[in-house]
């Protein structure tokens, strides 16, 4: 999981959400032909990444980079 985000640039980024408590980026990114849906939230006052989500998408996202599709 930590080379797959390590990976993330801004051309995989799809859209920013609003949770409960927090403000999440979901990124779409395709690794060895296998699409990842990742939702991350950046602490700015620790710093820290907290990982909110990590699977295959469920619908197709559109990223910069193009077309991230489910399996």
């Amino acid at each position: 999981m930590a080379a797959a985000i390590q990976m993330l640039t801004a051309d995989n980024f799809c859209e920013t959400v609003v949770l409960k408590y927090d403000t999440a980026d979901v990124y779409g990114i395709s690794i060895q032909s296998t699409g990842w849906y990742i939702k991350l939230c950046i602490d700015p006052d620790v710093p820290a990444v907290a990982v909110i989500s990590f699977h295959p998408p469920m619908f197709p996202m559109t990223t910069p980079a193009g077309v991230v599709n489910p399996p």
